[in-house]
């Protein structure tokens, strides 16, 4: 294994310290000395997570935010529809909370592709996230983008997102062809305090400004691509049951 662990505090926001592996948060953590952008609890759970981790971590630990004046840049995930491996890509977004926020990240999925097309997935971390440990409240949500009818538009399945689950030592419950994104949206610290953090009950995704993504959230897309024909399950089962936890989530508790 090419890293080691390191006990620096680079990671973003301190609610994000727990395991990516284990999930643990009250016991001594360390991040990854390379990229510094996950946390583990032992050198055991860094190991558990190398065959993922190691897709992106050189690039993330490479990756250079663009110095453009007047310009705001965020760190996103993007599977490329014909690349092994996951990449690292600076996209420019507005610096205010904006309706048309995902207009970078739709921009490059129909960057040489048959004409625009609608987006699949978007989803709370916290209500797809089952296993997270309890009182650990993400403020900010996961956000896959892709072409909706990219398995019938003649895109191959995409090998980067079908390495990453091979990983886990699994494959992907459904097709996943074409190109993938996956980004980071918080809530606008401004929106947040002036709402008393409860906009997102009235307003859905009034307020939300892109935040850079870290390797923690690339392992927990992973883990949600392994498991997310359970969780359609559940949602089956149970159809209020993201709705209550979205909005459980919205009470920013």
């Amino acid at each position: 294994m090419a890293t080691d662990m390191s006990t620096s505090q680079q990671l973003p926001c301190p609610q994000e310290k727990l395991c990516a592996v284990c999930k643990k948060y009250d016991c001594e953590l360390s991040t990854c000395m390379r990229c510094h952008g996950i946390w583990y609890c032992s050198k055991a759970c860094q190991t558990a997570d190398w065959r993922i981790h190691k897709l992106l971590c050189k690039a993330y630990s490479r990756a250079i935010r663009p110095q453009v004046p007047g310009k705001r840049y965020r760190r996103i995930i993007f599977f490329h529809p014909d690349k092994s491996a996951p990449e690292i890509q600076w996209r420019e977004y507005p610096g205010d909370a904006d309706w048309n926020l995902m207009d970078p990240v739709y921009n490059l999925l129909n960057e040489g592709a048959r004409g625009y097309t609608e987006h699949d997935f978007s989803f709370s971390r916290n209500s797809i996230w089952p296993m997270h440990p309890p009182g650990v409240n993400y403020n900010y949500d996961l956000q896959i983008e892709r072409r909706k009818h990219a398995n019938t538009e003649g895109f191959k399945p995409n090998q980067g997102v079908a390495a990453a689950v091979q990983g886990l030592g699994k494959t992907t419950p459904i097709p996943w062809n074409g190109p993938v994104i996956v980004t980071r949206k918080g809530i606008d610290e401004f929106v947040k305090h002036m709402a008393g953090g409860s906009i997102k009950m009235f307003f859905p995704g009034n307020g939300d400004v892109v935040e850079d993504i870290t390797m923690a959230d690339f392992r927990c897309f992973v883990e949600w691509v392994a498991d997310y024909r359970r969780l359609q399950e559940r949602l089956a089962l149970d159809p209020m049951s993201m709705i209550r936890d979205d909005f459980l989530r919205a009470l920013l508790i």
